[in-house]
């Protein structure tokens, strides 16, 4: 049994060491300000969640805002993964963006981009290439259906819508 915890520990060094992008390399990109890290601050997660608030409140929440609130919940896969790159810190999980807006009262369902109407307020998380890391989240309509179906392809990838979360004033 003790072997497991052991081969584990070497297996993430091994990785680490291996790999240049981990954040043990680039300390500069977990920089904190009062706990929180500042990459995820800007990323697209926060600023598809302040996009969609514009959209169904008319309301601007600075990004700073909604990304510590995200982080309050917990950073530890965010953490986890910088061993394998740094930019894992800018992840928004889908469960977080979910809890987030149904927080505020907000009933979240899934649903496809075809289905949504030009009144609907949607949230939607794009992969583009894999080796390259591409995943983005995005707003409808601040964005149009034809924009997000084809968001990587201004890079030359392939672009796949894999979310869709319509987000909507629960019934009260």
């Amino acid at each position: 049994m003790k072997r497991k915890p052991i081969k584990w520990i070497a297996w993430t060094l091994a990785i680490c060491l291996l790999n240049v992008s981990c954040a043990m390399f680039h300390p500069e990109k977990l920089q904190k300000e009062d706990g929180y890290y500042t990459r995820h601050y800007y990323s697209c997660g926060p600023d598809a969640i302040q996009d969609a608030l514009r959209e169904l409140e008319n309301q601007w929440v600075p990004n700073k805002e909604i990304s510590r609130e995200i982080q309050d919940n917990g950073n530890g896969r965010r953490a986890a993964l910088t061993l394998i790159h740094y930019n894992a810190l800018w992840i928004t999980w889908p469960a977080e963006l979910v809890k987030y807006f149904r927080d505020r009262g907000y009933k979240v369902t899934t649903t496809t981009l075809g289905a949504l109407s030009a009144k609907d307020t949607a949230i939607v998380l794009l992969k583009g290439r894999a080796l390259k890391q591409e995943w983005h989240w995005i707003t409808f309509p601040t964005n149009s259906k034809e924009e997000i179906k084809n968001y990587y392809k201004i890079v030359g990838g392939p672009t796949s819508v894999m979310k869709v979360y319509k987000i909507e004033k629960a019934a009260e």
